[in-house]
């Protein structure tokens, strides 16, 4: 029995920028809500901030994991390019 194509893997990959965009702007969040979490003296206050950033790291996660699976593979056997030069 043949796996059924995952939707997601029929829709245009982000570009790089569109990406680097999105994560900026979720990292935007989390710097937002860790502050607000830090000067809170109200834990219900500090809850909500902390799902925030919860949320904002979740939305990130599949940022990366999207960035990944666009990412070109380097094939079986091919040692990858490294730009260090050893001393």
């Amino acid at each position: 029995m043949q796996k059924a194509p995952d939707p997601a893997s029929a829709l245009p990959a982000p570009s790089t920028r569109e990406l680097v965009h999105t994560l900026n702007n979720q990292l935007t969040v989390v710097l937002a809500h860790a502050e607000c979490a830090k000067d809170s003296q109200d834990p219900e206050a500090m809850r909500r901030a902390l799902l925030s950033i919860m949320q904002a790291a979740t939305a990130m996660a599949e940022s990366v994991r999207t960035l990944s699976r666009s990412a070109p593979r380097t094939p079986a056997g091919v040692a990858q390019r490294s730009d260090s030069n050893p001393s």
